[in-house]
This record gives structure tokens, sequence and C-alpha cells, in this order.
């Protein structure tokens, strides 16, 4: 292999290139219709989709497609990013005033990226759309910064509390009505064979953004918050907080869970293959039961989880698309995130990714209503009180002191108490940066 000449080029340079094309890690989509990239004649927008199984990449190389077949004079490329490397790409790129002219984020760091100045404000894109009003009004909140809006929401998440209604029919377990209950019932699920679970009562993550997302809807129910309600300084450090970590430790201290997980079998849910009986997570589970095991569906249901010393609140998210504030092609990216919000595309993703759907008028379709557990689901976080991340500017750092602290309280290296009042200190020395 010959060697590259690098000559006026620096190792920044050279890692935003890196950033902006094909690499190793990151996917590339279709270019158009058979993926030969643009044409001579059209102009090109460069397009991050976040995340990159597969199914991801099906469904959005034909979304894609079916823009590249019907514009004559835009041609959009499509590249994507596995979630956990996106954050570091975007950094590197947007942070050298380059990277994708659109790309996919959580809403939550929409904050974050306009106080760099980094992302394009979209109201004035929005402003020919006829059908804006069918997004769902929280989706479109997330998005908005300084009462501006910087966010296509695509897909809607939270997280329910899936179960086996088999098991604990057979356990002759009802569903708890709180979550000390449900830690006093657990033990009824659980089946070893030495010191290796043949079945865990439940899997919990026990380290970053998931840790984060699950631990909240813990202190959320107990009543309490990671920062005050003007965002300004962080109140982590409570009884309350105390309360969750405890509630939440306890399923590995009780031996109803492994601190390592229960991670299924290769692609298969540990709820399909009945190596848990129940689980906090998102809509994307039901997808996974489908493809991976079909024979589980009809005997997996979906309810709110259940209640701390405050009743049932879970997390609502959701994750769409941002303009690149340093974008050249501006009015052709607004043209594709016109074809991107449309109601057939984000049918097309709540549909084929099972994601909650965006726009309101989707809640009612056939697709979602034929699908049991997705429709359950869709009831449920219609009913079922819900709580964002706070869009802050510094709230992708909060978010990690928030889970390495309630790790090292899990893996018993310190004390709750003392884990909160260093997550604290921390934030708000974050926050002064």
């Amino acid at each position: 292999m010959k060697g590259l000449k690098t000559a006026g080029l620096s190792t920044l340079g050279l890692l935003l290139l890196g950033a902006c094309g094909n690499n190793e890690d990151g996917a590339e989509g279709n270019g158009n219709a058979n993926g030969n990239g643009a044409s001579g004649d059209a102009e090109e927008v460069t397009l991050w989709v976040a995340g990159n199984s597969p199914d991801i990449q099906e469904t959005f190389n034909g979304i894609i497609d079916d823009f590249n077949n019907q514009s004559e004079d835009i041609e959009v490329n499509v590249q994507f990013e596995p979630w956990g490397e996106l954050d570091q790409k975007l950094s590197t790129s947007l942070a050298g005033g380059v990277g994708p002219d659109i790309f996919m984020h959580g809403a939550a760091a929409a904050a974050g990226f306009a106080s760099e100045g980094q992302i394009e404000p979209l109201d004035s894109y929005f402003e020919g759309w006829d059908d804006l009003d069918d997004f769902n009004d929280g989706y479109m909140e997330a998005g908005v910064v300084d009462e501006e809006h910087f966010v296509l929401p695509i897909q809607g998440a939270n997280r329910m509390m899936f179960y086996r209604h088999d098991l604990f029919e057979e356990a002759g377990v009802e569903i708890p009505e709180t979550m000390e209950e449900l830690i006093e019932v657990s033990e009824a699920f659980v089946e070893r064979d030495g010191d290796r679970f043949e079945r865990a009562a439940t899997t919990l993550p026990n380290e970053g953004n998931d840790l984060q997302q699950v631990w909240s809807s813990f202190l959320w129910s107990n009543g309490g918050d990671i920062l005050n309600e003007d965002f300004t300084e962080a109140v982590i450090h409570s009884d309350e907080a105390v309360k969750a970590i405890e509630d939440y430790a306890a399923f590995f201290e009780n031996d109803l869970t492994p601190l390592a997980g229960m991670d299924g079998q290769g692609d298969q849910h540990p709820l399909g293959t009945g190596e848990v009986a129940f689980t906090f997570d998102g809509v994307w589970v039901i997808d996974q039961l489908i493809s991976y095991t079909p024979d589980a569906y009809e005997n997996v249901s979906v309810a709110a989880p259940p209640a701390g010393q405050e009743g049932t609140t879970t997390l609502v998210g959701s994750s769409g698309f941002f303009m690149n504030a340093n974008s050249e092609h501006k009015d052709a990216a607004g043209e594709v995130l016109e074809f991107m919000g449309s109601e057939e595309s984000i049918a097309r993703v709540s549909e084929e990714l099972k994601f909650l759907p965006v726009r309101d008028s989707i809640a009612e379709a056939d697709f979602i209503q034929d699908d049991r557990l997705m429709a359950e689901f869709v009831e449920l976080a219609a009913e079922v009180n819900g709580q964002a991340n706070p869009n802050i500017p510094r709230w992708t750092a909060i978010r990690d002191i928030v889970a390495s602290n309630v790790e090292a309280a899990i893996y018993g290296q310190v004390s709750p108490d003392e884990a909160l009042q260093n997550a604290e200190q921390e934030i708000n020395a974050e926050m002064q940066r």
C-alpha cells in the first residue's frame, strides 16, 4: 500500500476529514437509488443518522432513496454513525466548522450545540409546512432553546415496564403497585445453578447513559431531581435521591440480578429468552421480540413502572435532525428536512423501527393498533407522567457525572449519600465552567 502524502494537512485537518468522510465504524449509505453518489448537476447534502444496525440502515436508506428519486436538483448522501461514537465525531467536526449538513442526535443536546453556535434555528424552514401542528407538542418543545426550534423530531422513546405475564402467573405474583413491593416479590422469579443465574428477576444497566436514564425514573418517582427548577444548580444530594439509589441497588444486593446484567442470546432480548421476568425498557424492545423471539411475543405485556414515594414518572426522550449552522447548503437541507418530517417518512420510521410516533395522526395508524404491545405502549405513554432530561448547554457532561457517581454507589465503592454529595459538587462545578 502506498503511503499518503499529508504535506499541508495538520493533525486536526486529518481528523476533520475523517469525521466528514467514510470510516471503518460509520456505515456509508446510498448516495442515490443505485448507491452511486450524487450526480454532477445536483446539490449534495450530507446527512448523518445515529445508529448503524441493519434495520436502521434499511429504513433510512429507503427514505433517502425515495427523496433522491423524486428530487432533480438535490442529492442526499447518508452515513450511519454508532451512537457510542457520535458525540466525539460531531465534536471534532463541528468544532472545526465542518461536518454534515444534517445530523441526528437526542433533543436534549440542542442547548449545548446552540450555545456553541453550531446548529441553525429551524423556524424559518418550518414556516411553509402545512401540517406542522400535527407534530406532538412535547416532542417539538424538547428541541426549543431560547424560544427557537432547533430539532426536527423523528422518533420518540420512553421507558415502561415490560414483563413476562406467564412467569408472573407461574410465580403467583401480580404486578406490584410500588417499587418496594416489586423488590420484595422479585425473589420468586430467580432461578440459579450454583452461582450462575439461569433466570434473574430483571436486568438493569450499570453504567453510562442507560444507567442515568433508568435510575432517573427511580429518582423522579421518589420526588427528587438532578437540578432545580430553573436549571441553575444541582439538587441531587437529597433524601429522595438516596432512596432512589437504595431501591436500584437492592436488585443487586439482594441477588435478584447480576451486576453484569442478563444480555439474552445474541440479538435475542432476555425477556424473549425467558432469562428475566421484567425490564424497564423502551419501545424498541417490541421489534427485538418480533424479530428474534416471535414465540415469546404473546407472553409479554407492558405496564407503567411501579410507583415510588411520589407516584410514577418515566423518562420521555426523542431524537431528531439538526441543521449544521456552517452548512453551505441550508436551503437544500431545509427541503430534505421537510421530506424527512413528512407523515409518510415518520410513519415508516415508527412502523419499521418501532419508535413512538412524533406525529399525533400516526398514533391511530393500523400498524400501531394491530400490534398489541405497540398499542399498549402508545396508550401508556399518553397516560403515565413523563419527564425529559433537561435541555441545557452542559447536559451531556452532567449526565455522565450522574452516571459515574450512581455507578460507584451501586458497586459499593462509596455510600449513596457520599456518591450524591460528590455528584452535586461536580455538577455545580461543571455548570460554572
